[in-house]
């Protein structure tokens, strides 16, 4: 593979649960600590966020769709200049949980 300035990547699911409030699509420019999709876990909505400005090439799963942990949610890619300075795509901090009431 030939050197290039954007790194495909995968956004994998930090937790196994039902998706729900996709905000971006395909070809959608986020930014970093903008809210991507929701994951439901029992009473709890885990909201997964971006870790850095990139752009989405393509969603993997639907609205309502049961995920595993560590299953793809979406294909993205970031310039070598948005790249995150420190922790790993599904880290804690990349998740923010709300209870359900």
């Amino acid at each position: 593979m030939g050197k290039s300035s954007m790194n495909k990547e995968t956004l994998s699911s930090p937790l196994e649960g039902t998706i729900c409030n996709i905000k971006v699509g395909p070809e959608d420019h986020v930014y970093a600590g903008q809210t991507l999709l929701g994951i439901r876990d029992n009473q709890m909505l885990h909201l997964i966020t971006a870790q850095a400005e990139a752009d989405v090439d393509k969603l993997l799963v639907n609205e309502g769709q049961f995920v595993q942990s560590g299953q793809p949610l979406m294909a993205i890619h970031e310039g070598e200049a948005s790249k995150p300075s420190a922790g790993a795509e599904g880290d804690p901090e990349d998740v923010t949980t709300w209870k359900l009431v």
